[in-house]
């Protein structure tokens, strides 16, 4: 996955390890996102990182990608821990 942040820019470049039904995932307007969840996808057998837009659509991206995500969309703080921990989240 390579991925490109343009000082100043409002997108960031995805490219690969994004689901959708219109094929592959280029960029993202970060400003375009109202939150960010995990789950566990049984379809795919990953945990599965979802980004809800703010038109109501979701992106899901795959395991492997998700810490890179994260980074660039400046959320660095979750990039080695961001599934669901029961003890820690809930208990």
């Amino acid at each position: 996955m390579e991925m490109i942040a343009k000082p100043g820019g409002h997108f960031v470049a995805i490219r690969g390890g994004a689901d959708g039904s219109a094929g592959l995932l280029l960029a993202i307007n970060k400003n375009s996102v109202a939150y960010i969840s995990s789950i566990y996808d049984k379809k795919h057998g990953q945990s599965v990182l979802r980004l809800h837009l703010n038109n109501g659509r979701t992106v899901a991206v795959f395991e492997p990608d998700a810490p890179d995500v994260l980074a660039q969309l400046g959320l660095d703080e979750f990039v080695a821990d961001w599934t669901l921990n029961l003890v820690r989240d809930i208990g």
